[in-house]
């Protein structure tokens, strides 16, 4: 397994009360989408499937408008994840 990072790849149509990230332990790049998709609440099997995402899917579907990069203990210094309750 490995540690995945989705992020929106733009504030585009961004709104309150809106995913913009999510860290996902998953074996590839399409598996942690479709966890991030059931996380995100999208419960339609049909998008879940790595074979069935495309650009007109909902958002984490979509290599286009998300970013999916593995998380390894290399890299910059920083935040991975952070929390925030908004409300």
């Amino acid at each position: 397994m490995k540690l995945w990072l989705l992020e929106r790849a733009g504030d585009e149509g961004a709104d309150w009360d809106e995913y913009f990230g999510f860290v996902v332990r998953a074996e590839d790049a399409d598996a942690a989408r479709c966890e991030a998709l059931i996380a995100a609440g999208i419960d339609d099997w049909h998008f879940m499937k790595p074979e069935n995402i495309g650009p007109r899917e909902p958002w984490w579907g979509d290599p286009e408008l998300t970013t999916c990069v593995e998380v390894t203990v290399d890299g910059p210094v920083g935040v991975v994840l952070d929390s925030f309750k908004a409300g």
